[in-house]
């Protein structure tokens, strides 16, 4: 009943904790498991359709990392920066910042902590690369995601909340800092 009261009061509306990765010790992977950078073409290419539909992610200023055992794809991340990023119009970073922009687990491969450790090496692989920090949004009640990137070391930074009272091409943004 509440989101029915806020979605006529409000429009869409959605509302996203933000953080910032920080690296902590990293957690330990199982064995038989390895994660690493994954193509376009070998999303394009899986039979789950989860994957599949990700394949879109990825392109110029973007990259994505999946846990795999053997050749099959258990968990994938994506992450953005640029104008890539910029475009996307969520919550500002720094010119030399990435935002893991999607986050997706298969059903079968969930519970055995895959996510925290995508997180993890994705903060770690940008870092190498030169970015700053690794940012993320999660939807303020989606305790799954949550907790996954609290185990990552996630420290959140603030509170994105989105309304389209109007129902506007873009909704409005007012954005919360931690305090």
């Amino acid at each position: 009943m509440l989101k029915a009261l806020a979605r006529g009061l409000l429009g869409d509306y959605a509302i996203y904790r933000v953080g910032l990765v920080r690296p902590v010790t990293p957690l330990t992977l199982p064995e038989g498991l390895r994660v690493g950078e994954v193509y376009r073409h070998e999303l394009q290419a899986a039979i789950e359709p989860e994957l599949r539909d990700s394949a879109w992610y990825l392109g110029p200023e973007a990259r994505a990392y999946a846990c795999f055992e053997g050749a099959h794809v258990l968990a994938l991340a994506c992450c953005w920066w640029g104008e890539r990023y910029r475009a996307r119009r969520s919550w500002p970073i720094g010119t030399s910042d990435a935002k893991l922009v999607h986050l997706v687990t298969l059903p079968a491969a969930r519970g055995r902590g895959l996510a925290p450790l995508l997180i993890q090496h994705a903060e770690a692989a940008l870092r190498a690369e030169g970015h700053a920090g690794l940012y993320a949004r999660v939807w303020f009640s989606n305790q799954p995601s949550l907790r996954a990137f609290d185990r990552a070391g996630w420290t959140p930074v603030g509170t994105l909340v989105e309304i389209n009272p109007l129902k506007l091409r873009k909704p409005w943004q007012i954005r919360l800092p931690v305090w």
